[in-house]
């Protein structure tokens, strides 16, 4: 299957999310109800309005409750769809 480009469109990322980690560092599972994250993941591609300040290759977080995200599945992984001012700051390390 040929891989596709997806290029957002206006102010839009498009960001591959971190999976939520499921477990302790222990390897204790955790129930659905205990993972309680803020959501974040890695710019893979910006719309031509979106500002500067977003690079392509950083890591970001926003807040799931205040965000209109779309997800969808982009060459077999999960990605998302989410407007520039959804963004709620950077972050230079992902554990």
């Amino acid at each position: 299957m040929k891989k596709l480009k997806i290029t957002p469109v206006g102010h839009n990322l498009l960001v591959k999310p971190v999976p939520l980690k499921e477990e302790t560092k222990s390897g204790i599972l955790l129930p659905s109800s205990q993972i309680q994250q803020i959501p974040k993941g890695t710019i893979v591609a910006k719309g031509i309005k979106v500002s500067d300040e977003f690079k392509v290759g950083e890591h970001v977080q926003w807040i799931l409750e205040h965000t209109n995200t779309k997800e969808f599945e982009h060459n077999g992984e999960k990605h998302l769809l989410l407007a520039e001012s959804g963004i709620a700051c950077k972050i230079s390390h992902l554990d």
